[in-house]
């Protein structure tokens, strides 16, 4: 298997230390994708939704539309990315941001448990 240092980096931070699960992703990555796994090749296997696609859903959520925000939602679930990732990875954005406050912060976090 061939992988980049940005890919085992991925690889790395998509097992979240969990060694069974990097290899499995290495194992599924090669049946899928050949001997050469890019990130994006692993980010796939892994069912993590895209970076941009998270950040477009948090433009949507700035935006008050629950049109717009309803429509976007389903647009990630019929692109074959699980909800509860898509919540996951909101998570992770919204603790990691300097956009909000903490207070704000708290209450997006409170409103994500509640719907997981």
């Amino acid at each position: 298997i061939e992988c980049s240092d940005q890919a085992l980096e991925t690889l790395v931070s998509l097992a979240d230390g969990d060694l069974r699960k990097a290899i499995t992703y290495l194992q599924s990555g090669t049946r899928l994708f050949g001997s050469i796994l890019s990130p994006a090749d692993l980010t796939d296997i892994a069912g993590v939704i895209p970076a941009d696609t998270i950040l477009a859903l948090l433009d949507v959520c700035k935006s008050n539309s629950f049109d717009t925000l309803q429509q976007h939602v389903k647009q990630i679930i019929l692109s074959g990315y699980s909800a509860i990732q898509a919540i996951h990875q909101l998570y992770e954005r919204i603790l990691s941001t300097s956009d909000i406050s903490d207070l704000q912060k708290a209450q997006v976090v409170l409103r994500l448990s509640e719907a997981e």
